[in-house]
């Protein structure tokens, strides 16, 4: 049968093209949708039923099929590095600016940036593409997060050992534009 194949081969979350390259047409995906033998997860994204779940690193899998360019950034950064027990309510997401997607996605916070910036304070964290600690400190700090909740979090950090470098953020706060915030906030733990 052509649904175990592309489990075989996708066997959390599968794309319309995946689908297609093993045999399974956009008119079968509708079908097998409607039989409920698969579940829609966002536009031309799938995953099987006993998949269904809310875990939070299944939801990013999710969103990074939809938008491979995406960088897991923000409060879902802190999330993933253990800097919060909130889940965050929505996936925040950088993207280049340059390629936002144009259809808008659920629960889904999308942080255009120009492309030099993608490159920039990025790691592979259980293998998803995240900003690092420096970087997300910085990012929060760009986007109005209040200077308290950003000194709070970084301490956090220290205390799990994440060892964040105040180098790294001074020069993360020059290189993203956000200079004066990031010299307040190094003033302020210092």
């Amino acid at each position: 049968m052509k649904l175990e194949k592309i489990r075989q081969n996708y066997p959390e979350f599968f794309t319309t093209a995946e689908a297609k390259k093993v045999g399974v047409s956009p008119q079968l995906l509708k079908h097998y949708l409607t039989k409920g033998l698969i579940e829609r997860a966002s536009h031309g994204v799938y995953r099987f039923p006993s998949d269904y779940g809310f875990d939070l690193e299944n939801l990013i899998h999710e969103t990074l099929k939809a938008v491979p360019q995406g960088i897991i950034s923000h409060k879902t950064a802190l999330k993933l590095y253990g800097l919060t027990d909130k889940a965050p309510p929505n996936i925040d997401l950088t993207v280049p600016d340059k390629n936002v997607p144009k259809r808008k996605l659920e629960n889904v916070k999308l942080h255009p940036v120009v492309q030099r910036m993608m490159r920039q304070g990025i790691q592979t964290v259980r293998k998803i593409r995240v900003t690092t600690v420096e970087r997300t400190l910085v990012d929060l700090l760009r986007t109005g997060e209040p200077l308290s909740f950003v000194i709070e979090t970084f301490r956090e950090a220290q205390a799990k050992n994440l060892k964040p470098s105040l180098a790294k953020i001074r020069k993360l706060g020059t290189a993203l534009h956000a200079k004066a915030k990031t010299e307040l906030f190094l003033e302020a733990i210092l």
